[in-house]
């Protein structure tokens, strides 16, 4: 009576989930294999910080509201570079929420071998094809991570993490699309009073430069955990 209880109930298991193997013990249910036929697919994306992002414009102008990216920039690339030095020109490197290009741009610029831009922002992502030099060698997808399937040397995520659904989930995905002896660069937000009132209060809500809710204090990460989330995603 009892096994045929839990065969039942592996069978209501399998109808709603879509698991295609399983394994029934008398007493538990032992689920063996997670193949999903038909389920939802997981996902790092934010649905609202991807809406948020998708309304941005004027990337490249001047005078935008992303203008402040341009010294951020800067700062990206002199670490990058100094921590590369000449092996930059033989690095392919995948840059993670590239938006319209500025990172992917400039270390094209720098001599990298090659740079792919994946950014799960379809308006970012025209952006950046439009301005993009022809005479750079650059390829911009546009999908979240998981649609990249190559592996990378260099891999950049600047400022990306606070806005994912899942950091488990995209440091795994990381991991499996850096090289190895391969490098990772990745910036955040430390949850801070100061991070809140610039990144927030002022940013969003005083000059209004990006989307009210572009940024959730609950979303930034200290170094020391994100330290150990590498560790324990085998990064």
């Amino acid at each position: 009576m009892g096994l045929e209880i839990e065969r039942r109930r592996l069978s209501i298991f399998e109808e709603l989930s879509g698991y295609e193997k399983s394994t029934v013990k008398p007493g538990g249910l032992l689920i063996k294999q997670t193949t999903v036929r038909g389920v939802r697919r997981m996902t790092t994306i934010d649905p609202k910080d991807h809406a948020n992002f998708d309304r941005l414009a004027g990337w490249w102008a001047p005078n935008s509201s992303m203008a402040l990216l341009y010294e951020y920039n800067y700062l990206r690339v002199q670490f990058i570079r100094d921590r590369l030095g000449p092996r930059l020109q033989n690095c392919s490197v995948l840059d993670v929420g590239c938006g319209a290009g500025m990172l992917a741009e400039s270390l094209a610029r720098l001599g990298s071998r090659q740079v792919t831009g994946v950014d799960s922002s379809l308006t970012s992502i025209e952006q950046a094809r439009a301005h993009c030099p022809s005479d750079l060698k650059i390829s911009y997808h546009h999908g979240e991570l998981s649609s990249v399937s190559e592996s990378f040397d260099v891999i950049t995520a600047m400022e990306v993490i606070e806005h994912v659904s899942s950091r488990t989930l995209f440091l795994e995905q990381v991991r499996q699309r850096l090289k190895p002896g391969g490098l990772l660069f990745m910036s955040t937000i430390e949850p801070t009073l100061c991070a809140f009132a610039s990144t927030i209060l002022a940013a969003e809500y005083v000059l209004g430069v990006v989307p009210k809710g572009t940024h959730q204090l609950s979303k930034y990460v200290a170094q020391q955990t994100l330290a150990q989330e590498w560790g324990t995603a085998g990064i």
